[in-house]
């Protein structure tokens, strides 16, 4: 009888261990929202989401503004997603964001700033889509449907585009 439980010891042992590990190291099913992702960094907190969508996402530019595109953004920050570029205007006034946003028209093609307008040309067949997030404008110009789907889990529907 004592032989038997000396033999159990080992195997009840064992069962835990493996119960325990694979307790700390099973992923956990969360919900995200862009709003507590974005407490970081917002082009890291993108990137990671965009991931999570299954999305091959990497930074390919940042910079300070130096740009003819008219909006008046502190940051410009460029992600590569499935070999296409998202743009990222990034504000620390979102005041300043709104009115920007408020300068495009409708369709994503022609801007209003500073008493002139611009019109930006697309080479057809890109679609060009808008969304505003905390601190951001974003623009995405392609017909990725996995990279559209994505980001309206993530913004919504778009503000401005085709």
């Amino acid at each position: 009888y004592h032989l038997e439980i000396k033999l159990l010891i080992p195997s009840f042992t064992l069962i835990i261990l493996v119960l325990f590990f694979s307790a700390m190291f099973y992923p956990q099913s969360r919900e995200f929202t862009l709003t507590s992702a974005l407490s970081s960094s917002t082009v890291d907190s993108l990137i990671n989401l965009l991931r999570m969508y299954g999305i091959n996402a990497q930074l390919a530019l940042d910079r300070i503004v130096v740009s003819s595109f008219p909006l008046n953004a502190d940051r410009i920050l460029e992600v590569q997603a499935n070999g296409d570029i998202l743009t990222i205007y990034e504000y620390t006034n979102d005041t300043l964001k709104g009115s920007d946003a408020n300068s495009l028209s409708p369709d994503g093609t022609t801007y209003i700033a500073k008493g002139k307008v611009i019109v930006e040309d697309y080479v057809a067949p890109a679609a060009i889509h808008f969304y505003k997030g905390p601190n951001i404008i974003l623009k995405y110009i392609g017909n990725s449907t996995k990279i559209i789907s994505s980001l309206q889990m993530l913004y919504g529907n778009q503000f401005a585009g085709s």
